[in-house]
C-alpha cells in the first residue's frame, strides 16, 4: 500500500485523493512520501509492529451508536462538517475526528448498512400506517378515479396542496391514506433528487437549493427516465 501511494503521488495525483482511494489518512500517505524521499523504496518496507492507537480498529458499540444518532438527527454542519447531506466521505470523516480511526469507504458503507441506513432505504416507518386501508385505496378507489378521470376525459396528476387551493374549480383532489408514501409517485422524484443532491454534497443551503433545481431542470428534458421511475411496483398503477 505504501508504494502504491508514492507511486499515485509521483504520478501527480493529490496526496488527499491517493489517501481517500486507500482508506488512509492524509498525513499516513504525507509520511511515506517523505520517508521515500528521503531514504528511497527501503523507507517503504513494512516492518513487524503493532498497530497504532486507533488504526483499522473496529468501531465499539457504543461509538457506533453515537455515530449512527449523529447520521440520523443531525446534519454534517451541526458537527462542525462542511455539507448539508450525509455521504461516506462525510461519516468517515466523523468517525476519524470523534475516535481517531480510520476506515475505508467501504467499511464505512458496510456500518450503515448494518444501521438500516442508505439513499434509497428511509430510516424507520411510520408506525401509524394501516396497510388494509392501503390496499383498499390501491384494489378500489383508485380503480374508480381512473374510471371517473375516463369518463371525463381528464388527466390525473399527482402534486401539492398550495397548487391545487388555487384551482378548486377546475381540479378535483383525491387523497392517499395516511401514512402511504411508497404508492406516491412524487415520493419516487423526491428520492431521485435526493440521491443526486447528495452526490453534489452542498455546503450550504445556497448550493443545496442550486443543486436541486439543476437536477429537476436536467430531468425537465428527460421524460423517459422520469417515466422509468414507475417502474416500482408500489407506483405501477399509476403508470398508465
Amino acid at each position: 500500500m505504501r508504494r502504491r501511494a508514492v507511486a499515485a503521488v509521483k504520478a501527480g495525483h493529490t496526496q488527499a485523493a491517493v489517501a481517500t482511494v486507500l482508506g488512509v489518512s492524509p498525513q499516513a500517505v504525507s509520511r511515506w512520501v517523505n520517508a521515500f524521499d528521503r531514504k528511497g523504496n527501503k523507507a517503504l518496507k513494512a516492518g513487524k509492529r503493532g498497530r497504532r492507537p486507533g488504526e483499522q480498529k473496529a468501531l465499539d458499540p457504543r461509538q457506533e451508536a453515537r455515530v449512527r444518532r449523529a447520521v440520523v438527527s443531525r446534519y454534517p454542519d451541526q458537527v462542525a462538517l462542511p455539507g448539508l447531506v450525509w455521504t461516506r466521505p462525510q461519516v468517515r470523516q466523523l468517525v476519524r475526528t470523534w475516535f481517531g480511526i480510520g476506515r475505508s469507504l467501504v467499511t464505512i458503507g458496510k456500518y450503515l448498512r448494518s444501521w438500516g441506513l442508505s439513499p434509497q432505504k428511509p430510516i424507520r416507518k411510520a408506525y401509524e400506517r394501516n396497510p388494509e386501508a392501503v390496499a383498499r385505496w390501491l384494489e378500489a378507489e383508485y380503480p374508480a378515479i381512473e374510471r371517473q378521470a375516463k369518463k371525463e376525459k381528464a388527466v390525473i396528476l399527482c402534486n401539492v396542496r398550495d397548487w391545487l387551493a388555487e384551482r378548486v374549480e377546475q381540479i378535483e383532489m383525491h387523497f392517499l391514506p395516511g401514512y402511504a408514501p411508497e404508492p406516491n409517485p412524487v415520493e419516487l422524484l423526491n428520492g431521485d433528487i435526493k440521491r443526486h443532491v447528495a452526490q453534489a454534497n452542498p455546503a450550504n443551503p445556497t448550493g443545496l437549493a442550486a443543486a436541486a433545481a439543476s437536477h429537476l431542470r436536467r430531468r425537465q428534458n428527460q421524460p423517459e427516465a422520469v417515466k422509468s421511475l414507475f417502474g416500482k411496483p408500489e407506483v405501477r398503477y399509476a403508470a398508465g
